[in-house]
């Protein structure tokens, strides 16, 4: 049996530190409410629609759920979807290179494979690898908000949301503008965007496009990128019908990315999606049907200067159908959905290969007493050779008052094997077409307040693990090789805190700030290999973040992360951001690892130091 080893004197008087202010806060909430909050009852301007079948205001949630808005977006030291990812409570980004040029996500200790990822509740995790689940077809000013599930999501979204589900989505109900950015930085960084924003009563139509390059912050990690999307929108006052189109197109050096033997290795990611989604309200039913393509092209190759010694080419598409029925009754909301899609890859090194899913799912949202709510539901789905696997879940929540509620939630995940886990095959990595699909259990207890101006929540949760599939060695000599390694379990603990005084109604001019807190061990009870994935993750993450104005249009952000991940020396990271703001045009200076912290998120491979990049926005 392999665990964590003790933390470090200095890392327990910074959990002490952080521990106690979240306690001094959290107690601040429950008795130190200003006339102002006195009986109000305070809710998100959205609706939450990832931590249920059926779209959930603050007040009824009760699963555990972060979001991140447009004033994160604006204000953040954040150029890339991938970048602003970094700042969310429970969820961990880890790059390879800069910028979102390839990156993984791992929500509460979960590998990039359990982490799906959705577009407006299309699901575009990649069946051949999760390292492209990232790569999409979308820029970050597309991006209206993203809602961020911690923990079991299968029953919900069926395969691949095994630790955590994340949501993007995208901007609607925007008025006519035309948008334009330029920004230049260091290690030759040039990029631009411009985007276009259209509506009247009935339609709206949004079309965007960004390039961006760098010739790489050391050998081989030089980049460029090119982005477009275009989303229209038909609304009638009970239907609306949305057409959705991305494409990116990446290609990168890829210094050491999958391989330490290999200093030049390259790749080129192409990703198409295409999606047509439809809602209706009926009286008490509301109904939804979603159509999707996805296209996905991968040329990799092992050695720059040989190009044909060994190059793979990959080609996946997935396309599917998902439609849900809401029935609204005295009894409570009942959900009742079901999918089919299709997953097909043609591939050099992983052969011409296909798969077909099916699922249904069933959710049910019940109040009782007023203050409790109780949410049962249960995922069926099918998928060749593997036959039927069924994901129950309970979901618990009780309102306190002032606005303070709790909630419970346990639920089973499940995960299938990814094309490149079976067939792939190179001197560094072999697959196993014998895996089998990993399997765990997942318990939360929580609590959460949420005021008008300070907000915080806490929960505690644990993951027990089946089969559980890792690239794995004896010797450091030997090529990784994939098995159904272990059976581990991971316990942590997740504090955060917001005080925003800009949701009171006389802003008192001081920062907004948010304070985190993430703590994960593991327990391995079987399978004794060295780990490529499965047990690299960070014990301990504290992060800070601030934003405030400074009149006259200057405002400043800054974001502080501490972490100590198993194996590694902890990192403090710091990233800043200064913007003036007059009239419709912003001119900002951002920097990433202002300390100029020397790290790396995967192996050995360094991530850049200190980035200077400064930009020009101008809207019309």
């Amino acid at each position: 049996m392999a665990s964590d080893s003790p933390p470090t004197a200095r890392t327990l008087s910074l959990i002490l530190a952080i521990g106690a202010l979240t306690l001094a806060l959290c107690a601040w909430m429950s008795v130190h409410t200003s006339y102002a909050e006195e009986g109000a009852d305070y809710e998100l301007p959205e609706l939450i629609v990832t931590a249920s079948r059926i779209p959930s205001t603050f007040s009824e949630l009760t699963r555990s759920v972060t979001v991140l808005d447009r004033r994160d977006i604006e204000s953040g030291p954040a150029r890339t979807i991938v970048d602003l990812l970094r700042y969310a409570a429970g969820l961990e980004i880890r790059q390879r290179g800069a910028l979102g040029v390839q990156a993984d996500a791992s929500i509460r200790g979960c590998t990039f494979e359990q982490t799906l990822v959705l577009i407006d509740g299309t699901k575009v995790s990649d069946p051949q690898t999760g390292h492209h689940s990232l790569n999409l077809p979308l820029t970050l000013d597309d991006v209206e908000r993203i809602e961020i599930l911690r923990g079991h999501g299968s029953r919900l979204y069926g395969p691949n949301a095994f630790g955590g589900v994340i949501n993007i989505i995208t901007r609607t109900n925007q008025r006519e503008s035309v948008e334009l950015e330029a920004v230049a930085g260091g290690f030759g960084f040039a990029e631009g965007t411009v985007s276009l924003s259209l509506s009247d009563e009935r339609w709206s139509h949004r079309l965007s496009a960004s390039g961006r390059r760098s010739g790489g912050y050391r050998d081989h990690t030089d980049f460029r990128t090119v982005t477009g999307s275009y989303r229209a929108a038909l609304r009638t006052d009970r239907e609306t019908i949305t057409l959705s189109v991305g494409h990116t197109d990446k290609a990168f050096g890829a210094n050491g990315f999958y391989s330490d033997r290999f200093t030049n290795e390259w790749e080129r990611t192409i990703a198409t999606l295409l999606g047509v989604q439809a809602d209706l309200a009926r009286g008490d039913v509301q109904f939804s049907a979603n159509s999707y393509f996805r296209r996905h092209k991968d040329d990799f190759i092992l050695d720059r200067a040989r190009p044909e010694w060994f190059r793979n080419r990959h080609a996946t598409d997935l396309y599917g159908v998902e439609a849900q029925a809401i029935v609204s009754s005295e009894l409570g909301d009942t959900a009742v959905g079901g999918e089919v899609a299709r997953e097909v890859i043609r591939s050099e090194t992983l052969g011409d290969r296909s798969r077909v899913r099916g699922g249904l799912s069933f959710e049910h949202r019940a109040k009782l007493a007023r203050r409790a709510t109780l949410v049962p539901g249960a995922s069926a789905y099918w998928y060749p050779g593997w036959g039927w696997a069924v994901q129950p879940g309970l979901d618990v929540g009780l309102t306190l008052g002032r606005g303070v509620g709790i909630h419970a939630s346990v639920g089973r995940s499940f995960r299938v094997p990814t094309y490149t886990e079976l067939y792939y095959s190179s001197p560094a990595n072999m697959g196993n077409p014998d895996l089998v699909p990993e399997e765990a259990w997942a318990y939360e207890v929580g609590v959460r307040r949420q005021g008008q101006a300070l907000s915080g929540s806490a929960s505690v949760f644990r993951r027990e693990g089946r089969h559980l599939i890792d690239w794995v060695r004896a010797d450091p000599a030997d090529p990784w090789q994939v098995q159904n390694a272990a059976e581990t379990s991971f316990s942590g603990l997740e504090l955060a805190i917001d005080y925003d005084p800009q949701a009171r109604e006389r802003p008192v001019g001081i920062p907004r700030v948010r304070i985190g807190y993430d703590y994960l061990r593991a327990s391995r009870t079987s399978g004794q290999l060295r780990s490529k994935y499965l047990l690299d993750h960070l014990r301990h993450r504290i992060s800070l973040g601030a934003t405030q104005g400074l009149g006259r249009g200057l405002e400043h952000a800054w974001h502080l992360r501490y972490r100590e991940r198993v194996g590694v020396k902890s990192q403090i990271l710091l990233d800043a951001k200064v913007s003036w703001t007059r009239g419709r045009t912003v001119t900002f200076v951002e920097v990433t690892n202002l300390l100029d912290t020397s790290y790396a998120d995967i192996g050995s491979i360094r991530m850049p130091g200190r980035w200077v990049m400064a930009g020009l926005r101008v809207g019309m």
